[in-house]
């Protein structure tokens, strides 16, 4: 196993872009430590409560008195990555990991010169340009052609619910919910951070109002809420109906205790759909949209809108509706188990480790193709070479790819298989059935995971069982002569040389495998005429089916 890199967090926690940037790095710094890896974090963090929560983490803090765009921010981020550098060696790498709205291209850039690799969360996929080896939105359904022309080939997106920042808690104290009561008892208000649009005590006269009997408030509350004493008025008022917390220890327990929830759309929607807690959700910033609708959409949570459009008793009335029918909070609990699953973060850490050449096995699924698969390989180089073994390096026309892929799904002659780490596509093999004794076969591995036998796996565990649902016996390699990594894959999987040709004008290898006695008497031919060195590096994830194009 490789030596992990040192991991570099940079975000800020201060009342312009709240604590949920912050919150979310820490989620994956608990899973960069629980590999073993050094954390450091850099931010300009107000609350004493967060400065105390990072040191709580096991990162090292290191506070800034200014942020980006101010000189001194860059200065300070270098000056770490040259020491982060002396540790790594000089065959270690180094992380950095940005999380807020104006660490812009230009930033992003910067810490790249520096030598450390960089991953970027993302939410609105509205920047002209991202300069990262990795980009990150965790929200449900976002369609990675948002990312068209803003992300080269060697950027790797990581897009879906699946990759949601949790801390380590929400996956550990992940509940099965018991029946849903008809009725329900318990209603949990979290605005998280300053709330500076007291939406605490405007959902708080909203569950006053919403006719559900007997519902019992618990009411989270920031540690910068500057409207406590309003709040404390509230409960002192209600005895026993409504009780505050202040900063609590265990969110996730919380979420979990609670029938269902009033909430901001950020980061809280992802803790509150792991727990399954039934949600009404409300966009507190333009930011926040996105996740509100997104989790509608995926039937987690009901959007409210934009909090300056809210009134009270619209408020009050879908408190009152969810409330009071049970199929619609299980229906969230049903849609909110299958969206998150609280490792995430784990899964963001195995990604950035296999990109730095660790891979472990039993992580890697063999596949086959599925609908999900359109889009993701529409962008990478696997979508061009696979169409009809194509060496064309303009992008694909996107209707000319959804067409081939509906076809390549639905045909009887062709098979594809892919394998993947967490949801990413490491490589490609794609076997097709030319006439009744022959097929050709394609086959592709990410740039980063070359030399550690996923070609050979690829091949050796997918041949026999293409040779049967395609009714082939022998195998045919053709590949380039100058291609010599190829052929050493292929004579690992027990391909021989047997002969040379030309193909467009290229010299080739042309090498069989023997068949099975059994497998009937047939032959395949592969054509990997395409150099490795000229393989993708930039794979990119998404969880909706293949969308239709507009």
């Amino acid at each position: 196993m490789t030596q992990i890199a040192p991991l570099l967090l940079r975000a800020d926690a201060d009342a312009q872009p709240g604590n949920s940037h912050l919150v979310r790095l820490l989620a994956l710094g608990s899973a960069w430590q629980a590999r073993g890896g050094q954390v450091v974090c850099l931010g300009h963090v107000a609350s004493p409560v967060m400065q105390q929560r990072i040191r709580q983490s096991g990162a090292t803090f290191i506070p800034l008195r200014c942020r980006y765009p101010h000189p001194d921010d860059l200065a300070i981020v270098s000056q770490q990555i040259a020491l982060m550098h002396q540790q790594a060696g000089p065959d270690g790498t180094v992380w950095t990991a940005v999380d807020g709205r104006h660490f812009d291209v230009g930033y992003q850039g910067e810490i790249r010169a520096l030598g450390s690799r960089l991953l970027v969360i993302d939410d609105l996929a509205d920047a002209c340009r991202y300069d990262a080896d990795l980009v990150l939105n965790q929200n449900p359904g976002i369609d990675e052609r948002r990312y068209t022309g803003s992300v080269g080939s060697e950027t790797t997106l990581l897009l879906g619910a699946r990759y949601a920042l949790l801390p380590p808690r929400f996956g550990r104290y992940r509940p099965l919910r018991a029946a849903v009561s008809e009725v329900a008892r318990s209603v949990l208000i979290a605005f998280d951070g300053a709330d500076p649009l007291d939406l605490t005590s405007k959902a708080l006269a909203a569950v006053e109002q919403a006719a559900v009997p007997h519902l019992r408030v618990r009411v989270l509350v920031g540690a910068s809420n500057r409207h406590t004493a309003a709040l404390r008025a509230w409960a002192r008022r209600r005895p026993g109906q409504v009780e505050l917390v202040f900063a609590p220890f265990n969110r996730a327990a919380e979420m979990a205790a609670a029938d269902m929830a009033v909430t901001a759309a950020g980061d809280t929607c992802f803790e509150l759909a792991c727990m399954q807690t039934p949600a009404l959700v409300i966009a507190t910033t333009p930011a926040q949209a996105p996740t509100a609708q997104a989790m509608a959409r995926a039937g987690a949570m009901i959007d409210l809108g934009p909090a300056r459009e809210l009134s009270m008793q619209h408020m009050a009335a879908a408190v009152q509706s969810l409330g009071l029918s049970p199929q619609a909070r299980s229906r969230q609990i049903d849609f909110g188990r299958a969206l998150v699953d609280g490792v995430g973060a784990a899964r963001v850490t195995a990604v950035m480790r296999a990109l730095d050449g660790e891979l472990t096995p039993d992580d890697i699924a063999l596949r086959p193709l599925d609908s999900t698969d359109c889009w993701p390989l529409w962008r990478t180089k696997p979508g061009l070479s696979l169409h009809l073994n194509s060496h064309a390096t303009d992008p694909i026309p996107p209707d000319e790819h959804r067409r081939w892929f509906g076809e390549k799904l639905a045909s009887e002659t062709a098979r594809i298989w892919v394998a993947s780490l967490h949801g990413l596509i490491l490589g490609v093999v794609r076997y097709d059935r030319a006439d009744a004794t022959t097929a050709e076969i394609s086959f592709h591995v990410v740039r980063s995971c070359r030399r550690r036998g996923l070609g050979t796996r690829l091949i050796a565990e997918t041949c026999n069982l293409a040779r049967k649902v395609l009714s082939v016996q022998r195998l045919r390699a053709i590949v380039r002569i100058d291609n010599e990594s190829s052929a050493r894959v292929f004579r690992k999987t027990g391909f021989e040389e047997v002969a040379h040709c030309f193909v467009r004008g290229q010299e080739c290898f042309v090498l069989e495998q023997a068949a099975p006695a059994e497998a009937p008497n047939t032959a395949a031919t592969c054509y990997y005429l395409e150099s490795t060195e000229n393989a993708i590096s930039g794979m990119a994830i998404s969880t909706p089916e293949c969308p239709e194009i507009g």
